[in-house]
């Protein structure tokens, strides 16, 4: 079988310029704090893994020469990945992994543009699903689940020339009737927002895979933790992350969306 390796796994958003101030969603963080997490990795020796080595299992991808692994994604295609983070990720030898919404690229210039997507795909990076139109998947009717999956891949696919195999759900709201429809429309990995490790063996790898969130709150010296994969930097992410979902299943995902969106804004 060989032997088990782990992965840890990242999920960023909107990164903040310097100019940019008063923020107060959490999920976008400043452009200076994402360099240091950078830095921090390739200081350590971690390596980015390619996401089409994981997805065909070639020995667990490329593993840098002390076997630290990160996978660096990315939601919604905001235009400060293409601007602010590419060029990080590009200076410390890091490929990356966009998650697009497939209906708002290049839209009024806050979302990255086709011939962006083009260029990161031509540079080695992946550009990949993040639905069509950032709608909770878990909400919707099937027929209308199924052309929200098909239309991101057609759509993507049609922008790059690669057709997207992996998905992240938006809001990280997923069900077993999402994965198996996932399965259906030809996605071969589904990313949450459960903020685990991936583990994974030759010939395993897990169908879900969950992502650290990587928020204002995260400090860098919380960073680090996660990154070392200190158990008690995850127990409490873990924990938030259940309660939340009890609270989402108590409220209904409209209700829980509405108030997220009057908090955050």
């Amino acid at each position: 079988m060989g032997n088990e390796q782990v992965t840890i796994v990242l999920a960023y958003h909107k990164l903040l310029s310097g100019r940019e101030r008063g923020d107060r969603n959490r999920y976008n963080i400043p452009v200076t704090a994402f360099a240091r997490q950078m830095e921090w990795l390739c200081d350590k020796g971690f390596a980015a893994v390619r996401l089409d080595e994981l997805l065909n299992d070639n020995g667990g991808a490329h593993t840098g020469g002390n076997g630290r692994r990160v996978l660096i994604t990315f939601d919604d295609g905001d235009a400060s990945n293409y601007h602010l983070a590419l060029p990080l990720l590009e200076r410390h030898g890091f490929c990356g992994v966009f998650f697009v919404t497939a209906d708002v690229i290049g839209k009024g210039g806050v979302f990255i543009d086709a011939g962006q997507l083009r260029e990161m795909t031509r540079r080695g990076h992946y550009v990949q699903s993040h639905g069509s139109s950032h709608r909770m998947l878990t909400g919707l009717p099937d027929e209308e689940l199924r052309c929200e999956l098909a239309r991101s891949r057609r759509v993507i696919g049609a922008v790059t020339g690669t057709v997207p195999e992996t998905l992240s759900c938006p809001g990280g709201r997923f069900d077993s009737r999402v994965v198996g429809m996932a399965r259906e429309a030809g996605y071969r990995m589904v990313f949450s927002s459960n903020p685990q490790m991936l583990k994974t063996r030759s010939g395993m790898l897990p169908y879900v895979a969950g992502r650290y969130m990587i928020t204002s709150n995260v400090t860098q010296e919380l960073f680090v933790r996660v990154a070392s994969m200190k158990r008690s930097a995850y127990f409490r992410s873990v924990l938030g992350y259940h309660i939340k979902n009890y609270v989402k299943m108590l409220m209904g995902d409209p209700l829980y969306q509405k108030l997220f969106d009057m908090r955050e804004n």
